[in-house]
């Protein structure tokens, strides 16, 4: 498997989407296979799947998407699994925000997405 060499594992709202504009043309890519993904790393904290089974799920991710920099916002959740599966030759990126100015931006999306929930429904 070719491995990504960077792996971006920050909280959402901290510049996933900055980082991968920055280096798509360099095979970065943003939130790859995000619901699947987070419903694993969901199975696997529920203990409905195992930690083999998440690297295995993880290794095939990657060797679908083939990213060089892997800019997410969900792989933050298993960071002792993602170091385990990973080289020491990928670099890990933590981005870290104001407290206040992420917060601020989180709830906001929250809230965006809330609304477009209710307005979906009302349909």
């Amino acid at each position: 498997m070719d491995y990504p060499k960077v792996l971006n594992l920050s909280l959402p709202k901290t510049g996933s989407t900055s980082i991968y504009q920055a280096f798509r043309e360099y095979g970065a890519t943003h939130e790859g296979f995000h619901d699947v993904t987070i419903n694993k790393i969901i199975d696997y904290h529920e203990g409905s799947i195992s930690c083999r089974q998440l690297s295995a799920f993880l290794t095939r991710r990657q060797n679908l998407l083939k990213t060089t920099i892997d800019s997410n916002t969900f792989l933050h959740l298993i960071p002792n699994e993602i170091e385990a599966l990973y080289p020491t030759a990928t670099v890990f990126v933590q981005v870290i925000r104001h407290p206040c100015h992420w917060a601020r931006s989180y709830l906001s999306m929250l809230h965006e997405v809330g609304r477009h929930v209710v307005n979906s429904q009302n349909l």
